[in-house]
């Protein structure tokens, strides 16, 4: 077969790319062994180990920037620029480009891990053989995810970031050597991604996940050295930070749903979403756990388990979201890669370490037990099915764990007083620990159909289902919120006084709730006590705060709790009571179905409708980029008020249509929430077009036409690039439309080249016309501008808008602003006394 030289390629920054992740992948694996050796004989010196991790930490980074200059310098030669890129995208959106697929967001996981490595070589002391060995271990899977590495054409391990567009796709422009002359731009970042959330969210998800393996590291560290209780110290502060870092994440996950993609609300309870909620809820559980055993050394069990498992449904969550196993139960979902096998080789290898530990024999070994644990992961033993049963023989060694940690502890406190804190910490730390089940069982069931066979299919309400739930849990965490800080750790000698704080906070509570109930119109009795509930929450924190703590950094926790009360409070009051407040009024949609006409209105242009106590106009459209943006402006009918709001959406076919993002009107007890939800069909095929006619024109002349005047202003030139088309040049009428008051525009195009010439027309249909343009030669050989006018009925134009009332929501964003800020103090306070107790 005859070898093709191709043209313009730049080999040397993917190879150099590639180098960077065998570099990287070697690196890693040496510094775990070589860490994992010290641990067990602590007469070995870690300076390999550092070295290979140092290494490992340079080739990450090299990765990361040759990754970014590849889809920033557009080298559409290479696969991911090309599938994730365009020339269009704004630097921002460029950035976002990196970690829309999934090589780029395991490529960022990787970066935040090494980063913390480097940061725990300073930091750990004594800790830091064992935790780096892991930290590393998990470093050495994350680079096989990218290697792209063909083995005996049977199995590819990892999926390269670095591999050419021509290797990847098969098509028959590969064999033109000059092929790259016929990219002229890349597919772009996908629509419902281009927003500044984008930039900023999937960074802060992916560093909490990467601190859940600090503790992790802590803890199974501590159990190849059995010491069972001296890790709370250092892991807790981090624990700390992975809670607050991997809440933030969650909420901007929020923030953008409300904001951007139009799901009429900030949680869905989408299976990705509930992905990253599952970890997050046995964070902050383990965290209480943490709590308890450095208090008072009980919870050791437990606290191990909570840990431990964080740190496995972080691994489970990215074998869900990546394995294409979730199918279409999601619309965050990645498509599969054919990387489920080494997805959940992570999640079994990672279950089977805190397994090894607690094992006689096997943790003196755990440095032998590592590399073959990497060579078994290199091996392509397993079929699409093979590793579900792997899965369940891990979860079956789970009870081996717990049993041999039971039988290994020997001194074991007590948390049975139920006048001590940590007793109802700890009920606390269940009631999370279920709440987490039940998200995890229902966002589950795509693998229990896998595994057996099943049909299982989610619920027709998913929001009503997980809500049914949910509720009652919370309802019973935010009442042991508010109570538990009054009590002592141990036991509380002065019960009358407790007695006191506890009924008096509950009173307030009551009272307060009373006024809420005619203050937000809530009547069904589960809402009701889910408002008392959080209001006691924030009510009890409160007078702990003012009553007992006094101390601006010990009342994180106590602020986190008020915040969660807040959102509570937030959450029930903008979704019981939220309000869609258009609907067909006027009586023009009828070509719509009957729950689209109850939900939504149609607004002619220019042609002002009355919306509640607004006048509300659709004033017209304006594009930037590929979005397109609609001014529509509401006018109080007492006149006291006027606003703008600019919904926007771009139109791709391939997605389903129109994708649009709304725009809110925030107000201090609820927002306005509008977005677009049907428009004209743009060169709609079944308008009769009638009257054809050519004129030749000059710049400044007007045609009169039975639905305007139309103005012809000039012609601009420019290349074909802008419509995908080299070597071409474009001469672009400019067309003015009068009709009546309105001024519209029109811009036809005329393209020739070395092998043809054509004509791209444009329809307006809010004006009745079509309008072709052409330059022709003349007689006496100068060019003749030609254009070419068609009319129909005038068809006015509209959009289909629906617009939500969400009231107090802002008890909702203020909230989570505070339980954020909550975990921020804790966690500074717990660095504080680490830091003076050195």
């Amino acid at each position: 077969m005859e070898t093709i030289t191709y043209v313009g390629e730049n080999l040397f920054i993917g190879n150099l790319g590639h180098f960077f992740v065998v570099l990287s992948f070697v690196a890693a694996l040496l510094s775990a062994v070589f860490y994992a050796k010290s641990s067990a004989d602590k007469g070995t010196d870690v300076s390999l180990g550092r070295l290979f991790y140092g290494i490992h930490t340079i080739a990450v980074l090299g990765i990361f920037v040759t990754l970014f200059v590849i889809i920033q310098q557009h080298y559409f030669e290479y696969a991911y620029a090309y599938e994730h890129s365009s020339k269009t995208l704004a630097l921002r959106y460029m950035i976002s480009c990196f970690w829309e697929g999934q090589e780029g967001s395991f490529l960022l996981w990787m970066v935040w891990n090494a980063l913390l490595g480097v940061i725990l070589i300073f930091t750990a002391k004594r800790w830091e053989r064992g935790v780096l060995a892991i930290m590393a271990l998990a470093q050495v899977v994350l680079t096989a995810m990218l290697l792209g590495i063909n083995i005996l054409d049977i199995y590819t391990l990892g999926s390269s970031p670095f591999e050419l567009l021509r290797d990847k796709m098969q098509a028959p422009i590969f064999s033109s050597p000059n092929y790259l002359e016929n990219i002229v731009d890349g597919t772009g970042l996908n629509p419902l991604l281009q927003n500044y959330w984008m930039v900023i969210h999937p960074p802060t998800l992916f560093l909490g996940f990467a601190l859940t393996i600090v503790p992790f590291a802590f803890a199974v560290t501590s159990l190849f050295q059995k010491e069972y209780r001296a890790w709370i110290k250092p892991a807790l502060p981090w624990a700390l930070a992975g809670g607050m870092i991997l809440g933030a994440g969650i909420i901007m996950g929020g923030f953008w749903a409300y904001e951007s993609l139009s799901f009429g609300g900030y949680w869905a309870w989408d299976p990705v979403e509930n992905a990253s909620l599952v970890p997050w809820l046995l964070l902050i559980s383990g965290i209480h756990l943490m709590l308890i055993k450095k208090v008072t050394n009980s919870s050791t069990i437990a606290s191990y388990t909570l840990v431990i498992s964080t740190f496995i449904m972080v691994l489970y969550a990215s074998f869900l979201t990546r394995s294409g196993v979730l199918g279409d139960t999601s619309v965050h979902a990645f498509t599969d890669l054919g990387l489920a096998g080494q997805l959940m080789q992570f999640v079994v290898l990672f279950i089977w370490l805190p397994i090894i530990a607690v094992t006689e024999g096997a943790r003196k070994r755990w440095y032998i037990i590592i590399p073959v644990s990497i060579l078994v992961l290199l091996l392509p033993f397993y079929t699409k099915l093979s590793f579900y049963p792997l899965l369940i023989l891990s979860i079956v060694g789970l009870a081996w764990f717990v049993f041999n940690l039971n039988k290994n502890i020997t001194n074991k406190a007590s948390e049975d007083d139920i006048t001590g804190r940590e007793f109802w910490m700890f009920i606390g730390s269940l009631m999370l620990v279920l709440s987490a089940v039940q998200v995890l069982v229902g966002t589950s069931k795509p693998v229990f159909n896998k595994i057996f066979g099943t049909n299982l299919v989610p619920p027709e309400d998913v929001i009503g289902y997980y809500n049914m739930y949910q509720m009652p849990i919370a309802i019973v965490i935010a009442i042991l919120m508010a109570v538990s800080q009054f009590f002592r750790y141990r036991s509380t000698p002065d019960k009358s006084k407790l007695s006191k704080e506890i009924l008096i906070t509950a009173a307030i509570a009551v009272v307060l709730t009373m006024g809420g109930i005619f203050l937000f119109g809530i009547t069904n009795p589960m809402h009701v006590i889910l408002m008392l509930a959080g209001i006691f929450a924030m009510v009890g924190n409160l007078a702990y705060i003012l009553l007992s703590v006094r101390k601006f950094k010990l009342s994180g926790s106590s602020i986190a709790h008020i915040g969660f009360g807040m959102m509570l409070l937030g959450v029930l009051v903008s979704s019981a009571k939220k309000q869609v407040i258009t609907a067909d009024f006027s009586g023009q949609m009828g070509n719509f179905d009957e729950k689209a006409r109850r939900e939504n209105m149609l607004l002619i242009k220019d042609e002002p409708t009355r919306l509640g106590d607004f006048q509300v106009t659709y004033q017209g459209d304006s594009a930037s980029g590929e979005d397109i943006y609609f001014k529509v402006n509401y006018k109080s009918i007492d006149g006291l008020e006027e606003f703008t709001l600019l919904p926007n959406t771009q139109i791709n076919e391939d997605m389903g249509g129109i994708l649009p993002n709304p725009d809110t009107r925030h107000y201090l007890t609820y927002d306005v929430y509008t977005h677009i939800t049907s428009l004209p069909k743009p060169n709609d095929d079944s308008i009769s077009w009638q009257n054809v006619k050519e004129f030749t024109i000059e710049k400044g002349d007007s045609i009169i036409t039975a639905n305007g005047v139309v103005y012809f202003t000039g012609v601009e030139q420019g290349d074909g690039k802008s419509i995908g088309l080299k070597n071409t040049t474009l001469a672009k009428a400019n067309l003015k439309i009068k009709r009546g008051k309105t001024m519209l525009e029109a811009n036809p195009i005329f393209g020739i080249n070395a092998n043809t010439y054509f004509s791209i027309r444009e329809e307006v249909a809010e004006a009745g016309l079509r309008f072709g343009f052409e330059v022709r030669p003349s007689e006496n050989g100068s060019p003749t501008a030609v254009l070419e006018i068609a009319e129909t009925t005038p068809q006015p134009k509209f959009i289909v808008m629906k617009a939500i009332v969400f009231p107090y929501i802002n008890f909702l964003w203020l909230g989570t602003v505070m339980m954020v800020v909550g975990f921020g103090i804790a966690t500074w306070n717990r660095l504080e006394l680490r830091k003076n107790a050195v």
